[in-house]
């Protein structure tokens, strides 16, 4: 933020670097800025921010935000032959270093009308993917 708290639109990431001694070291990020949300989790991969869950009031639940961009994602599981219901939001996620993939687990709510839903299953994205869709969606 600015001197008069306005955003700058810049996002810089703090990364752990062994270089003989450990050392912490700044890096400015690539990526547009995602929009406000919140229940989400975040990542940098090869410089460009991926959003996993959350809610997003312009764009509503898109399980995965690149390049600035909401992408509806296909990684629905089974359970007894029908469709695994799988809330995209107040969930963890965990970049798995050097394999391109991002493990989705827990996350789930809850609601006055159906009550609370806990996630049963992990979800394992493919980030090279993710990022092939959203360079096709710009």
């Amino acid at each position: 933020l600015d001197a008069e708290e306005q955003i700058l639109g810049d996002a810089w990431t703090l990364h752990a670097v062994f270089d003989g001694c450990f050392k912490l070291a700044w890096r400015r990020a690539l990526s547009p800025l995602p929009q406000p949300r919140y229940g989400h989790s975040l990542h940098e991969h090869l410089g460009h921010f991926i959003v996993v869950g959350g809610i997003e009031a312009r764009y509503g639940p898109a399980p995965v935000c690149a390049y600035g961009k909401p992408l509806d994602i296909q990684c629905d599981a089974m359970k007894d032959g029908e469709p695994e219901i799988f809330m995209w939001h107040n969930l963890a996620s965990v970049l798995l270093e050097g394999t391109g993939y991002l493990l989705v687990i827990g996350g789930g709510g809850n609601c006055f009308s159906f009550g609370t839903h806990l996630n049963q299953s992990a979800r394992l994205l493919n980030l090279n993917e993710i990022i092939k869709a959203a360079e096709l969606a710009q």
